[in-house]
């Protein structure tokens, strides 16, 4: 039977078949190695200068190495004339983590450089008599237990002709058991098996094949190009052309096998009795699938429904998939949900739960008895929310302590903060780029109170979210009125005590208040009207509190001051020639400072104390005799200031007498019977005493006796007619006593005025 036309099978997988990266090894030992026709059969093959045999090569090198073949034909046996004949046994092999890759001419210095197109690469199995075929080796490639690891690459193998007993009858080209090489740009051509696989037999294989062509490949049974035995190979971009079977399968024959087929190509193909392009016994063609992902809307709102819609598509149009499609997300493998697929190949999943934010989709397709699974390309779906924020709608802070909070908001995508209305000094806002912002910073001193603040939150999405914050700044009490304050006696008076804090601190006070005085802890008056008596100071305590920090406490002076007034009587009288005193004395708080206006008689002065009291003091001198009329004024700073009008009388003696014998002096002032007795010589002389008394007359005599049994004083009799003295003094304390007698009174003494 021949094929009367040709069937391309583009079959797209992105189905996972586990990676396939062994080309590119990083080992600290991997090496490149270069191969040439006739090359050296010693050595490492470092350069294309010391390349070495193609075998040689492989034989030498370790996993992680790459080999480089220079364009040319190569066999796998260096024997170009055996003799008998050559052993056709012997067969090109890879080994795992090694990649051998052709189509270089001979400079090249990094792998992209080579042109398999250009420098064809040939492994061929004609290793007897040229042209001629029965001497072939069975296998130009034959391997046995590798992975994908194992790289071939570049080439074109032809010639291989596996005519001999089990196994050397199966696979002419290339021969896998046990194994899953990983082949990409090469060409099987004119290679002959008399029972299976003329290109490529798979036992219980699954190799990678990718931009591979199969062409005018031969078998006597089965599978013209490629025969599976109970393999899973992996075709991609694979042409089969002009293969023949003599029974069945001339492009592939699959026997308990399920190859997966990627824009696979068949063409020209023939086969004796059926399968033209591909014969399937107990087994089935996957066809690969790619499935898509779509979204009725993205970006989409928070709590919107949302529709995915998965579309899986084969490589036949005219076949649709069936089965189930599961959507996951990709970041966490969560199942959101399973569908089956319709009859246009479409499985849709509607949601709305969906949380805020950017989620990674997709979409898996477990396949079935034709079609292979894929997944979808990870589809991003964004789910934008309106802000809103979530932070307390107020905080408290202390001034003179550093405080922070934080201002949160949830929304997508994140919303950037701000802040309108006044910050007490020292605090500030900042927007972190993140949904969130810092409220934070020292509130200075004096800044205690409530600040109504409006936070606002933005993403453009929906309306933006305000919320009215409230920012209390608490502070520790202090109190700042004066520490001290003054009434006066016979006035009311009041104080206002004052503090500072957040809250406002109550006020109280400690200490023995005086009865005439209140103290309103709820005002801070402090009050009163102090009556006569309670002049001074007095020591109270107040005290701030209002539970932030540490209460305050102020120690206060409450002075009550009194207008000064003079208590002293407001005349007195000196005598000439004699020393005298007269003491002012006030009342007053604080302690009157007392001044004197008015002219004094010689010999007298006036000082004030310093204490509320001053003294008018002095010996008037002769000739001073008279009324002085002065004026006391006492003052304190207190109300007013008080004045007094004084007489200062000095009185002159109008009788005077001196003793005949210069012993004694007597004055007298008839008027007043005031008297000065002074002793001149003999005992207690210089000693004066003075005193007072009465005059008696008896005609032309004047008579005065102030002695008494106490104290003596004077006896005086007088005549004035006759203008004679006679006097007795005696002092009874001191056992003075003296008598005058003087015999002519006109004759004055000097000191009698």
């Amino acid at each position: 039977m021949h094929e009367t036309g040709s069937l391309t099978l583009f079959v797209f997988m992105l189905t996972l078949f586990g990676p396939v990266l062994f080309a590119l090894w990083n080992s600290a030992d991997a090496a490149t190695r270069y191969a040439q026709c006739g090359g050296s059969q010693s050595g490492v093959c470092a350069s294309w200068a010391a390349a070495c045999d193609l075998q040689y090569a492989i034989s030498v090198s370790v996993t992680g190495d790459e080999i480089w073949v220079k364009a040319g034909t190569y066999l796998p046996t260096t024997e170009t004339d055996p003799d008998p004949a050559p052993d056709r046994t012997i067969s090109f092999t890879l080994k795992n983590g090694v990649a051998i890759y052709g189509g270089f001419g001979g400079t090249e210095t990094v792998r992209d450089q080579r042109s398999p197109e250009s420098n064809v690469t040939i492994l061929s199995g004609d290793i007897g008599i040229s042209g001629d075929a029965t001497d072939n080796s069975y296998h130009v490639v034959a391997i046995t237990g590798l992975d994908e690891s194992a790289i071939l690459d570049g080439f074109i193998i032809t010639g291989g002709n596996a005519n001999g007993a089990s196994p050397h009858c199966e696979g002419g080209g290339m021969h896998n058991e046990s194994s899953s090489p990983t082949l990409r740009n090469i060409t099987f051509s004119n290679n002959t098996a008399v029972f299976d696989g003329g290109g490529m037999y798979n036992k219980e294989s699954s190799p990678v094949l990718s931009n591979i062509t199969f062409v005018n490949n031969t078998v006597g049974l089965q599978g013209g190009g490629i025969y599976n035995l109970k393999s899973s190979p992996v075709l991609t971009n694979v042409t089969l052309s002009g293969n023949t079977a003599g029974l069945e399968g001339g492009g592939i024959y699959n026997l308990l096998s399920s190859p997966t087929l990627n824009n696979v190509t068949f063409s020209d193909n023939s086969s004796e009795i059926e399968g033209v392009g591909a014969y399937n016994l107990c087994s089935d063609f996957v066809i690969a699938t790619t499935t898509t992902l779509t979204s009725s809307l993205n970006p989409s709102t928070y709590g919107a429904s949302v529709d995915f819609t998965a579309t899986v598509n084969g490589s036949e149009s005219s076949s649709t998939p069936t089965g189930t499609v599961t959507f996951t997300f990709k970041d966490g493998a969560t199942t959101l949900s399973t569908g089956t697929l319709n009859g246009t190949g479409q499985a849709t999943f509607a949601t709305s739960a969906l949380a805020a934010g950017r989620h990674t989709i997709t979409a898996v397709y477990s396949g079935d008895e034709s079609f292979g699974g894929s997944t979808s390309d990870p589809f991003t779906q964004t789910v934008n929310e309106a802000p809103a924020i979530t932070s307390s709608n107020s905080t408290i802070f202390i001034a003179g302590h550093s405080g922070a909070f934080p201002v949160t908001a949830t929304g997508y995508p994140a919303p950037g903060l701000s802040q309108s209305g006044a910050f007490p000094s020292g605090v500030t806002f900042v927007d972190n780029g993140n949904g969130t912002g810092t409220l934070s910073g020292t509130p200075a001193e004096g800044t205690g109170g409530k600040y109504n603040l409006t936070f606002i939150a933005h993403n453009g999405v929906g309306s933006d979210a305000t919320q009215n914050f409230t920012l209390t700044v608490n502070e520790a009490p202090a109190i700042t009125s004066p520490n001290s304050t003054i009434f006066v006696v016979g006035h009311s008076g009041a104080f206002q005590v004052t503090a500072t804090g957040y809250p406002a601190p109550v006020l109280s006070e400690a200490g023995a208040l005086p009865v005439w005085v209140t103290f309103n802890p709820a005002t801070g008056l402090l009050s009163g009207a102090p009556g006569p008596g309670t002049a001074g100071s007095h020591n109270l305590t107040f005290t701030a509190h209002n539970g932030v920090g540490s209460d305050a406490t102020q120690n206060f002076t409450l002075t009550v001051n009194q207008s000064p007034a003079i208590t002293s009587a407001h005349s007195f009288a000196f005598m000439v020639g004699y020393g005298g005193s007269f003491s002012v004395t006030t009342t007053g708080f604080p302690a009157p400072g007392i001044g004197q206006s008015g002219a004094l008689p010689g010999g007298v002065t006036f000082v004030d104390n310093g204490n509320g009291t001053g003294t008018l003091s002095g010996t008037p001198a002769k000739g001073t005799g008279g009324t002085y009329n002065l004026t006391f004024t006492a003052h304190n700073g207190v109300v007013s200031d008080a004045t007094q009008n004084f007489t200062l009388t000095v009185n002159p003696f109008d009788l005077n007498f001196c003793d005949d014998y210069g012993r004694a002096r007597l004055c007298v002032n008839s008027i007043t019977g005031d008297w000065a007795y002074t002793i001149l010589a003999g005992h207690g002389a210089g000693n004066t005493d003075t005193g007072g008394g009465s005059f008696v007359r008896k005609g032309n005599v004047l008579w005065m006796n102030t002695m008494d049994a106490e104290r003596w004083g004077l006896n005086l009799v007088y005549n004035d007619k006759a203008k004679k003295a006679m006097a007795t003094f005696g002092d009874r304390a001191s056992g003075v006593r003296s008598s005058l007698i003087d015999t002519d009174t006109t004759d004055n003494p000097a000191g009698c005025d």
